[in-house]
This record gives structure tokens, sequence and C-alpha cells, in this order.
């Protein structure tokens, strides 16, 4: 799984999750927490908005409270909201172009690129 962070500008950090690991609040905190370490090496000091969805990861205490801490701010996303991330629009299409007609043998060679 890919976690995607990305301004106007470019992709600002891009989080490959282990193979076989699973995502739970614990290991959700280490994202935020190495996104906000790169913003402050690269000079970001906008606000930093979260779009996610309501699974428990995301929506537990510590999550909430390591969100706050790193001073985030979460975007309220309707329960069940069948509308698709503004990266289906606009992030993902961009990147397909840049990896079109390139094949990959495993899943690092593709987060090299």
């Amino acid at each position: 799984m890919l976690t995607v962070f990305w301004n106007s500008e470019r992709v600002v950090l891009a989080d490959f999750l282990e193979k076989e690991t699973t995502i739970n609040s614990q290991r959700y905190i280490e994202t935020p927490t190495a996104l906000k370490r790169r913003t402050e090496r690269i000079g970001i000091r906008n606000e930093t908005l979260f779009q996610h969805d309501n699974a428990s990861p995301y929506t537990s205490a510590a999550t909430r409270d390591a969100i706050q801490r790193l001073d985030f701010s979460v975007l309220p996303n309707p329960p069940y909201s069948p509308d698709l991330a503004p990266s289906d629009f606009h992030l993902f299409p961009k990147r397909k172009e840049h990896l079109k007609g390139q094949r990959f043998s495993c899943v690092e060679e593709v987060s090299l690129q």
C-alpha cells in the first residue's frame, strides 16, 4: 500500500507499507510523523490537510492526538462517501504518465521511481 502526500508542486512524501504488514494506528502514526520531518526539512510552512476515510487506524484517539500534536488538520469525510479522492483525478494520472511503458520486477523498483 502506498500513502501519498502532495501539494501543488510535487509529491512531498510517499510512504510504502511493507508487504504483509497490517495498518494499525501505531503504524499509521509513523506516517504523519515522517511527513512532519519531511516538511520541516524541505521548508514547507503552510497548513497540512489530511483527507482519509473513517477506518479505525485513522480515527483512533491515538491517531487524532498525534495529528493534533503535529499541528496538522483533517478534512471531514462523510462516512461511506461514494466520492473519489482528489488524488484519483490529479495525482495518479500524472504518476501513471511517468511510469507508462516501464516494467518492474518488484515493489522496491517502483518505490525508487
